[in-house]
């Protein structure tokens, strides 16, 4: 079995964050499904999954299947959230050369030991986060991000894992590739992949083995870097400080339906001051203000965002 790069990253990941985040102070409702509301409970930003309550849902229209199911529900606590998150951190550079906190429930480590039992660490790891925190993940390692992106995904879904998937030679490269679905891959969306499928491309295996240069041409540099990642060619390091913000977005849920227009311009006017806020705490510049609003039919369909305003501003000022 060919060995992959000498490289190690490591994504750990935790398991339906907000939700575990409530549970560290209930233990009682481990196991139990356990729902988290938006800022204003206007709508369902953690979802018990197993009930297939779709992600955003409003609560005013699920509200039948929580009291059904009897489904714990909590208002967010995004500091709570940011604490426990900082904590698992904590923990984890405990073995790491380098971190990169990708999110507030993802983080990238770079092992000390990547030359060790990788398969041990990453229990190590996954025991030592629930020890400290009682917070629940999943590990994935190997020898670029995006491949550890998808091991981590594997270990969440294949039980004989247990929540740890190492990714270390070419006949697991392989396993992992071949069941993974082309939407799957980190960096492509569902306009890429529907684009990828009509060209033949399926899986994340029938990717990594495509013409890179062709598909360059086609697309971009971007899934060319993805092409060798998956690969086992590391083509994306770690970043240690997060990149400043490229687009703000403040935005909310109404937990009742609204009917009349001064809540939704009290709404607009509230959000547009809070992405301001951010602005300035970023010392950046703003080129367009875009304001928007989704009605939420009670069938979906594919309508796309109504714009209300989209104004450029032609002379930019900071803040």
């Amino acid at each position: 079995m060919r060995p992959l790069g000498t490289t190690v990253f490591a994504l750990v990941d935790c398991n339906s964050f907000y939700a575990s985040c409530e549970q560290v102070f209930r233990p009682d409702l481990r196991g139990r499904p356990v729902v988290v509301l938006s800022n204003n409970d206007g709508f369902i930003v953690a979802r018990a999954k197993a009930l297939g309550i779709p992600d955003l849902e409003p609560v005013w229209m699920v509200e039948h299947l929580l009291r059904k199911h009897g489904v714990a529900v909590f208002s967010s606590n995004y500091p709570l959230y940011g604490d426990l998150s900082s904590r698992v951190v904590t923990t984890l550079r405990l073995y790491a050369a380098e971190i990169e906190v990708y999110s507030i429930d993802e983080v990238f480590v770079r092992p000390w030991a990547a030359d060790g039992d990788l398969k041990g660490l990453g229990h190590t790891m996954k025991n030592a986060v629930w020890r400290d925190v009682r917070i629940p993940v999943g590990v994935g390692m190997a020898s670029s991000k995006t491949l550890a992106k998808l091991a981590n995904r594997a270990a969440k879904k294949v039980p004989a894992l247990e929540h740890v998937c190492v990714v270390s030679n070419e006949t697991q490269r392989q396993w992992l590739l071949k069941r993974a679905d082309i939407e799957d891959i980190w960096g492509v969306g569902r306009r890429l992949g529907k684009e990828l499928r009509y060209l033949g491309i399926n899986t994340a295996w029938e990717l990594s083995r495509a013409d890179v240069k062709w598909l360059r041409k086609r697309f971009s540099v971007c899934l060319e870097r993805t092409i060798e990642e998956l690969n086992g060619i590391s083509c994306l390091e770690l970043e240690e400080a997060p990149p400043a913000k490229k687009q703000i977005y403040c935005t909310r849920s109404f937990g009742e339906k609204a009917t009349t227009l001064p809540p939704v311009l009290q709404a607009t006017a509230l959000y547009a001051t809070r992405a301001a806020v951010k602005l300035r705490k970023q010392k950046h510049l703003v080129k367009l203000i875009h304001v928007f609003c989704r009605l939420r039919p009670l069938i979906k369909t594919t309508t796309p965002a109504a714009v209300l305003y989209s104004y450029p501003i032609r002379r930019m000022t900071r803040g």
